[in-house]
Order: C-alpha cells, then structure tokens, then sequence
C-alpha cells in the first residue's frame, strides 16, 4: 500500500456509491462505518480492527487512526476502543497486549483497558511504513517496513529489534510457522506501474536465511493465512478500485493457486479463523480497505 493507493481511494470513495449485496448464510455480514480498516486480530474473545483514519494518509502522522474492538460475531463494542494513532496497521495478540504497527513505531497496549504498555521507535531506519506482524514466540514478533524493503525481529521482552538480512520487494503481510521456521510474506509492490509483488517464503534453516518465490504470479498483494497444511489463503488488491480485489488459495508445496470467487474493495490484512469446536469453523475477518467495511464471511 502507498500514499497513491489512498489518494485513489479517496477519489474512489467520494465519488462512487458502492452497492453490496447481502451475504448467502445468515452467520456472515459486513459491518460498515469503519476509517480505511487495514487489520484484524482476535484474542479469543474480542476482534480489534486497526483503521487508518478518514484522511487516508497512511504515513502521515495525523493522530486521526484508531483501533476499534468487536465481538466475535461482529458486533462492535467500542469503535473507538484505541484512539489518537496516525496510521495503525497490522495487529498482532501476544499475552495480555495487542501490538500494533503505526508509522515508524511498534506500539502496545493492555488488552483490558487500552492503556498503552510498549513503545518501540524505528525512526532510526528511515521508514514510515512499518505494516504487518506475525508472531514468533512468546517475546518475538516479525514486522515488515513496506517502504524500506526490510524485514525486522522484535524482541519485546528486551525492546529491541534487529533486521533479518533478507531483502523482500514491498514485505507487506507476514505469517510464521514456527514447526518449519518458514516465514511467509506477501509484498506490496509496483515496477513501472505495474503490480510486482510476491507471495514468497524466508526460510531460516538455512544460514544465512533464505527467501524463496513460491508463485509465479505478481500482485498488490496484503495479508496471508494458514488455511490448512501446506495451504495459504493471501489476499490481492489487483487494482486501486471498488470490487477489484481478489482472495488466492496457494498451495506452497505444488507451487500453484486457484482463485477463491469473490470480489473486493482494498482486501487488506485479513484474519481467518480455523476452530473444528466452534459453531462456525471456517471463517474469514476482511478487512475491506476502499469499501471502508469489515466482512464476515464463512469459508469452505
């Protein structure tokens, strides 16, 4: 995602009435009424929706983004559950804190009251768009700068992190297995107005790390998700239009994908929810950046 992306948006937004039309099962909806949502996460009991603002300026520190928490079915409990943010992006749950990326700070805050407990500044790397978080373990995160090429390894139990060392073209939405020490990333990217992103893998048995293609299809690529074993769900903006954007099933051990039917304004860093006890066990949190909705859609 960059400042033209938005700019776009915005344009798209303001002019366009977009007419959507309602979900086939009763348990799915989408939620309007949010600021450019860009993530998702859950903590077993709550959803927390990262929004960008109404300004859509994602690098510009406007102090106008905020998180908003929801039930699990959708219901919003708090819109402004985190507020005064300049451009939160990807969210991330790690013990009693929700983590969040914003401009060129790691940020914390306690899950209960909102109040924030962490602080890490990234200013020192020249980015202004720290984007998705994946976690690693119980003190590590992984945090992609989008602008800058770069990957970094946060240790939030010493406040410190360090770079990678594998350079990734636009490292947008990132997903950590820890069984294989895989790190799956999507990038964001464009080459001569072109979309040149990557559904790619950083494989850390090998040293130095390595990263790996998997695919061979470029896109404006955002979040990625298990779906099963050697399965990932990764969503593609395709165009900086309403409708346009498109959910891909990849599969990292044949190396090939299929387009999941659907259509979508700004796909961004959706979450979704695998839970063969629940009363609904597939189900995808998408984020729906241009359309300014959540959707909650049931997956097979």
């Amino acid at each position: 995602m960059t400042n033209r992306v938005f700019s776009i948006a915005a344009i798209l937004c303001a002019a366009t009435a977009l007419v959507i039309s309602a979900p086939a099962r009763a348990q799915d909806k989408i939620i309007e009424g949010f600021n450019s949502p860009e993530s998702v996460a859950r903590d077993g009991k709550y959803l927390y929706v990262s929004n960008l603002g109404v300004k859509l300026e994602p690098s510009a520190k406007d102090g106008d983004g905020y998180i908003s928490k929801l039930d699990i079915q959708g219901n919003v409990v708090k819109k402004d559950f985190i507020t005064g943010l300049d451009g939160p992006k990807g969210l991330a749950v790690l013990g009693n804190v929700l983590y969040v990326s914003d401009i060129d700070h790691l940020l914390g805050f306690d899950l209960k009251s909102g109040e924030k407990v962490f602080d890490l500044d990234f200013s020192a790397e020249k980015t202004a768009y720290l984007n998705d978080l994946a976690v690693e373990d119980n003190h590590h995160l992984f945090i992609s700068a989008t602008d800058i090429n770069k990957i970094f390894q946060v240790d939030v139990k010493a406040k410190t992190y360090v770079d990678i060392g594998v350079a990734v073209s636009g490292p947008n939405g990132l997903w950590y297995e820890a069984k294989g020490k895989q790190l799956y990333v999507v990038g964001f990217a464009s080459q001569d107005g072109k979309a040149s992103g990557e559904v790619g893998v950083v494989d850390f048995l090998r040293q130095p790390a390595e990263y790996k293609k998997i695919i061979d299809r470029p896109g404006y690529y955002d979040g990625i998700q298990p779906m099963a074993d050697g399965v990932f769900l990764v969503s593609d903006w395709v165009a900086f239009e309403p409708e346009r954007g498109v959910l891909l099933r990849v599969n990292v051990k044949s190396r090939t994908f299929d387009v999941i039917p659907g259509a979508y304004g700004g796909p961004a860093d959706f979450l979704y929810v695998h839970d063969k006890a629940g009363l609904y066990p597939r189900l995808l949190y998408l984020p729906r950046m241009i359309d300014g909705k959540l959707e909650i859609r049931t997956l097979q």
